[in-house]
């Protein structure tokens, strides 16, 4: 199901837990303005992505399904992530740097993260769906696949109420609830 070649974490410490993408991860969810989503409770929780000059709100009731929003802020690829079992949340560039092969110019690609469905040390392990390597989301590497050991780049994660992101972020719009999947987000 996954490259697990170059495996970097002992094989017999993950854990398969469910399917792949059996938790549906995000990919250009449609977003909302803060004006339109009366569904968000006050007291929820949001993560603040900024890039560049644009913010936008990913509500953790959002990932709680979903665990990864792949999307594009200010003009950079990028995924916010969730693990909901250890609470913790990353976000990161989608542009990886690729090896340079048989003496060609390294390059970069943007991948598209998914939900394994497996755990390391109870955190989730994203997986590349180009090349089906696995990815520590607290540790911010690929552990398997032609990437191992490649690093992602964090961005800066700030997680507030809803409430705080509203005063703070007037103009921002959020991930909606609107996603395609029968889940109540609120």
């Amino acid at each position: 199901e996954y490259d697990l070649s170059d495996l970097a974490i002992p094989r017999d410490e993950i854990h398969t837990l469910l399917p792949r993408d059996a938790i549906p991860a995000l990919t250009d969810p449609k977003r909302q303005s803060i004006a339109d989503a009366a569904w968000l409770p006050e007291d929820a929780r949001v993560i603040v992505v900024r890039v560049n000059d644009e913010v936008l709100g990913v509500p953790l009731p959002v990932l709680d399904w979903h665990e990864i929003v792949n999307t594009t802020v200010g003009g950079e690829p990028i995924a916010a992530t969730y693990c909901p079992l250890c609470d913790s949340a990353t976000v990161f560039s989608r542009r990886v740097p690729l090896p340079g092969e048989d003496g060609a110019e390294p390059g970069t690609v943007v991948l598209e993260f998914g939900v394994s469905g497996a755990l390391y040390n109870s955190n989730v392990l994203m997986y590349d769906r180009r090349d089906k390597g696995l990815w520590s989301q607290l540790g911010m590497h690929a552990v398997s696949g032609p990437l191992s050991g490649t690093g992602l780049d964090m961005l800066p994660v700030e997680i507030v109420t809803f409430a705080a992101f509203k005063e703070t972020h007037p103009g921002s719009q959020i991930v909606g609830n609107e996603t395609g999947h029968a889940r109540e987000y609120g």
